[in-house]
């Protein structure tokens, strides 16, 4: 509204006819509108983008913690087998000098 008011001022000034003021400032309200009504569906949009690469970026982290839960369980059960490894290995050459003892 003060806008409009200022605007009738300032055509008045000018020696715009007052119907002309009105015209005009309809018609630039009606632009500013049509420029505001974009720019605010440029917004949703580009917020709607931002949301889906959010929502990409989590994706991406759960899978990550995931494949890092996978990883952490393989290398225990690598650490578990070397262990294991190591305990025949043991009894191998335990057995091994037992049976070379009979000999």
């Amino acid at each position: 509204a003060q806008l409009h008011v200022e605007l009738l001022g300032i055509a008045e000034r000018l020696g715009i006819p007052h119907q002309e003021n009105k015209d005009h400032v309809a018609c630039y309200l009606a632009e500013k509108e049509r420029f505001f009504s974009q720019n605010q569906e440029r917004l949703r949009d580009k917020d709607a983008a931002i949301a889906e690469r959010d929502r990409a970026i989590a994706d991406k982290e759960r899978q990550l913690t995931e494949n890092e839960e996978e990883l952490a369980e393989k290398n225990q059960q690598l650490a578990d087998n070397e262990r294991q490894l190591a305990d025949n290995e043991r009894q191998l050459a335990d057995k091994e000098r037992q049976l070379a003892e009979k000999d």
